[in-house]
């Protein structure tokens, strides 16, 4: 990427060479994405920097199936850090599940929070103040999480918060938590839930990811 830098004094010509790092990399079947990125053009550019570092499978095994070299390494907020303590009076929080899915005693004892944001046109950097919100609050308060989101489900994952999750098991998109030790619930599986789990214990699992990405880095 190429531009020009002016000076009173004089002009010069800079160079700037961006090297881009996939990890954590989604292809999504719900538009025309493997399209784009199944074209003789993409594949060649993937291929400059393979490995590529895939979130999911099935996103690895597709681009495995046009020759990229793949590996999955899930996603990078799998390794936020572990929160130190429980939250005194945490609350039951519940993130983007309609209220009838849920017994009545836990209903009562709900917070409702959603990703959702209503209409558009929201700034990238005001998103980013409210993600981070989300977070605080899941962090600091949470002595459970409920929730149908998987960007919710994986930073609670990784802060050691008791979380449990709701979805399709058959959906690519999410299957693949079941490799972290995740149930994945449906409405249908509500007497099977415990609703007081204890957290994962992922400390190792993350440490071996920070590992593999360093390694990568430094092969680079």
């Amino acid at each position: 990427m190429g531009g020009f830098l002016i000076n009173p004094k004089h002009v010069c010509l800079y160079q700037i060479t961006f090297y881009p790092i996939f990890w954590g990399f989604h292809i999504t079947d719900w538009n025309d994405s493997w399209i784009f990125f199944s074209q003789k053009h993409t594949v060649k550019y993937l291929k400059q920097y393979e490995p590529i570092g895939c979130r999911d499978p099935y996103t690895a095994k597709r681009l495995s199936d046009m020759g990229i070299k793949t590996h999955v390494t899930y996603c990078l907020t799998l390794t936020f850090p572990k929160r130190e303590q429980q939250p005194l009076n945490g609350k039951i929080i519940v993130v983007d599940l309609p209220h009838n899915l849920l017994p009545q005693y836990i209903h009562k004892q709900a917070a409702y929070y959603s990703h959702s944001l209503p209409g558009n046109g929201y700034r990238e950097s005001l998103k980013r103040i409210l993600a981070r919100e989300l977070l605080n609050i899941y962090h600091k308060q949470a002595r459970l999480v409920i929730t149908s989101r998987l960007h919710c489900l994986l930073p609670c994952i990784a802060m050691e918060i008791p979380v449990i999750f709701f979805g399709n098991p058959d959906d690519y998109r999410i299957s693949w938590v079941t490799e972290l030790g995740v149930n994945i619930f449906t409405k249908n599986d509500l007497d099977k839930i415990d609703w007081n789990p204890v957290p994962i214990s992922f400390e190792k699992r993350k440490m071996d990811m920070i590992n593999q990405f360093n390694s990568h880095m430094r092969s680079i």
